[in-house]
């Protein structure tokens, strides 16, 4: 998986980019010329300390990972949890079940894949 690490590519997919949203997140996505897909993730610090902060961007990347093979490649891809977000609250199954949600909803899912 690779990631997107500069603020100007997560500029980039924020303001040209198609958005989707969840309760807990909001996908930003934008197509680009590769055979692979880069995956950047944001957390506010309005959310928690670093702690937590990090928490939710493993969390977030490991249900990338895990269903990174039923997704189109060429994308772009910027995940990023919504201010309202409890961290108490999530676990991974929530937020891997929000994830695939805000993807489908951007036609990032490959069609044959349920």
């Amino acid at each position: 998986m690779l990631t997107l690490k500069k603020s100007s590519e997560f500029q980039d997919v924020f303001k040209s980019g198609k958005w989707s949203s969840s309760d807990t997140l909001v996908i930003y996505s934008k197509k680009i010329n590769s055979e692979v897909n880069k995956v950047g993730v944001a957390v506010s610090k309005k959310i928690g300390k670093s702690v937590v902060r990090n928490r939710l961007k493993r969390l977030a990347r490991e249900a990338y990972r895990l269903n990174e093979e039923k997704l189109q490649k060429g994308f772009n891809i910027v995940i990023v949890y919504k201010n309202s977000v409890n961290p108490e609250e999530l676990n991974f199954e929530k937020v891997e079940k929000e994830l695939c949600k805000c993807l489908k909803k951007a036609g990032i899912f490959k069609e044959n894949v349920d």
